[in-house]
């Protein structure tokens, strides 16, 4: 009775991680849910294969974007682990770094940081700094520390995984170019615009050989190229990107997709700074309407939208289609006109 539970939870595992490959979130939790229910009809729960079960639950309820229960089944994992293997083991640094994955929420950063530093330094004395598992750590903690806007120590660990990834498995390999271009973004933040435009065109003309010109990581890499090129003041370079990247994702993604809102909004900010208000009013009143329907009125992106817009409004002398607008805006609003952040 035992090993055929037994054996029905693993393959409910692992059917349960196919659905989470394929972003089948649902049915993810749906057999995970039932497997844990019937193991522990006959185990502890803290055996480890229940340990297991709850690990993908948690990693399951964080697809889903339901963090309360991701982080409750994910603690219960960690504290498990601490007490039946230890500290060190490979398996609880797992649960650490799946916890701080969790806590990369606003309010919860320091959390993060506080996990995936001890993981950095388990891993590096266990592992070897050289090994896999302890670059994917220093490349999370190198992410939280760009969240929380400390770019100088974010940088310092960066240029270390793309060092150590393009040594060990190659410049092209997709682990080494997603270092790259977080390095590149971490430059662009420290204002070193020149080296963030060197490593971005790099990642660009690697990921469309490697992936092709209409694959995401491509788009998501020429956009943030075209974002560098805007800040160093090359606006004709920007459109040109941001044009194939707003085409290939309304294309590919549809008009309504808040990635491709985000291409057209960057897109229309790039017509403003050429001059071109006629253009940037066209793609601004497209991006507002259907941010209002995709995302809701207050959400940041559709408050952008009408803010950009009202902007536009007033370069073009529309002062009381401005106005209009304005009213719209909650007071706090920085009255800028802001590219979408980098990808």
């Amino acid at each position: 009775m035992q090993f055929k539970a037994f054996i029905g939870s693993n393959f409910s595992e692992a059917y349960a991680r196919l659905y989470l490959w394929a972003d089948r979130f649902h049915e993810a939790k749906a057999l995970l849910t039932s497997a844990l229910e019937r193991w522990r009809t006959l185990k502890n729960s803290d055996d480890l294969d229940t340990l297991y079960l709850m690990q993908g639950l948690g990693i399951t309820h964080l697809k889903l974007g339901q963090l309360e229960k991701a982080e409750e089944f994910q603690v219960v994992v960690l504290n498990m682990r601490r007490a039946v293997l230890g500290e060190d083991h490979l398996d609880t640094l797992i649960a650490m770094s799946n916890l701080a994955t969790i806590y990369k929420q606003p309010g919860q950063l320091q959390k993060a940081q506080e996990l995936e530093l001890v993981v950095v330094e388990k891993r590096r004395a266990i592992l070897g700094e050289d090994h896999p598992e302890t670059l994917d750590a220093m490349y999370n903690l190198a992410i939280t520390y760009m969240e929380i806007g400390q770019f100088q120590k974010a940088k310092e660990l960066e240029l270390v995984v793309v060092e150590k990834r393009s040594t060990i498995l190659g410049e092209d390999h997709p682990d080494t170019l997603s270092a790259m271009r977080n390095l590149a973004i971490t430059y662009g933040e420290l204002g070193q615009l020149q080296k963030a435009k060197e490593l971005e065109l790099m990642v660009v003309e690697k990921r469309r050989d490697i992936l092709g010109p209409d694959h995401p990581n491509t788009l998501s890499a020429m956009r943030n190229l075209a974002v560098t090129y805007g800040e160093l003041g090359q606006f004709q370079k920007a459109q040109e990107l941001e044009l194939v990247v707003a085409e290939k994702r309304s294309t590919i993604l549809g008009v309504d997709h808040v990635d491709t809102l985000k291409a057209m909004h960057n897109l229309a900010v790039t017509y403003r700074k050429l001059s071109l208000f006629e253009d940037a009013q066209r793609l601004e009143t497209g991006v507002m309407e259907k941010s209002k329907t995709s995302l809701g009125n207050d959400h940041p992106h559709t408050i952008r939208s009408i803010e950009n817009l009202a902007q536009t409004y007033r370069a073009l002398g529309k002062v009381a289609e401005a106005k209009d607008l304005e009213v719209l805006l909650p007071h706090d609003t920085e009255g800028t006109l802001a590219l979408e952040a980098s990808e």
